[in-house]
């Protein structure tokens, strides 16, 4: 495997571990650490992990190691200003420039997705958003696009796994909104998913909301 290829897996092994709370917000972690933990060279850690600085998910400090950045609302809200901004652009554009086998992904995905909410399994949701996620900014054909929404989406994923069991009714409603925008991008109309597209980022901020106030009580 090559070093880029090797970047990119730790980076998703990395990632993975925040986003699922395995690396908890708060925590101090070494280059060495996760090195050992994840089994690949401290060279191509050390690069994952200042992609991860620029995702916002791990802040460097200096002569003091690495922590796994916490989650704050406040800026939480000003990233949903910015996805609001760029994601129905994304789906719509997957709608119009999607191959034939990217649409049927999209399809296996939207089933996916319905069978991991029926098992209320918040593991394999999140790894679901991000595969969709990706293939939308792959299928959208704006390489400016794929660079700027992949870091708000492992910030998203990150609060959505928080937040899975606590609000189950929100938590339905963005499953559901995921599952039909997935088949509307794989139908190719693209005025609808980028309406439906809208409303599943009302529901996400929805969800913010709900977080934000659950933790002012």
């Amino acid at each position: 495997m090559n070093k880029e290829s090797l970047v990119d897996k730790a980076y998703e092994i990395i990632e993975d571990r925040i986003v699922t709370l395995k690396l908890e917000p708060g925590k101090i972690i070494s280059e060495k650490q996760i090195s050992e933990e994840v089994g690949i060279g401290r060279m191509p850690v050390r690069e994952a992990l200042k992609k991860l600085e620029t995702a916002h998910l791990i802040k460097i400090m200096p002569r003091r190691g690495m922590m796994v950045t916490e989650i704050k609302l406040e800026e939480v809200f000003q990233q949903i200003e910015l996805r609001r901004a760029i994601e129905g652009i994304v789906m719509r554009d997957a709608a119009k420039n999607a191959t034939e086998k990217m649409r049927k992904r999209f399809l296996e995905l939207s089933t996916e997705f319905e069978e991991v909410t029926k098992n209320n399994d918040s593991e394999n949701a999140v790894k679901i958003d991000n595969e969709f996620n990706l293939l939308a900014a792959e299928a959208s054909k704006n390489l400016f696009v794929q660079e700027a929404i992949r870091p708000l989406h492992a910030l998203a994923r990150r609060l959505y796994y928080v937040n899975y069991q606590n609000d189950k009714e929100t938590i339905e409603k963005i499953n559901v909104g995921h599952c039909e925008l997935m088949k509307l991008i794989a139908s190719g109309d693209s005025k609808n998913a980028k309406l439906k597209s809208d409303e599943l980022i009302d529901n996400i901020e929805k969800l913010y909301r709900n977080s934000y106030l659950k933790n002012l009580l």
